[in-house]
């Protein structure tokens, strides 16, 4: 049980660090430029979706960065070690 456990800790830690990653690329893909159309579509989303997801929560301790309002249940392509 302990493997499982370790497990799920690993893996937690590791979808925060992919999310905090690719709300640094939503944030500089807005600041290149694009828009949430295009944010929207490379997240599988829709424009709306993606703008109601990043720039729905704004965090003043972060200077107003963009913030996601909610957080995928699945990352793809994350795979069990065995």
């Amino acid at each position: 049980m302990e493997h499982l456990l370790y497990k799920v800790g690993k893996y937690t830690h590791m979808l925060e660090s992919l999310r905090s990653r690719r709300d640094k690329y939503v944030r500089d893909a807005r600041a290149a430029g694009a828009s949430w159309a295009e944010i929207g579509a490379q997240l599988g989303i829709s424009r709306q979706g993606a703008r109601q997801a990043f720039e729905g929560n704004r965090s003043e301790a972060e200077g107003g960065s963009l913030r996601p309002a909610t957080q995928p249940a699945t990352v793809a392509g994350a795979e069990d070690e065995p």
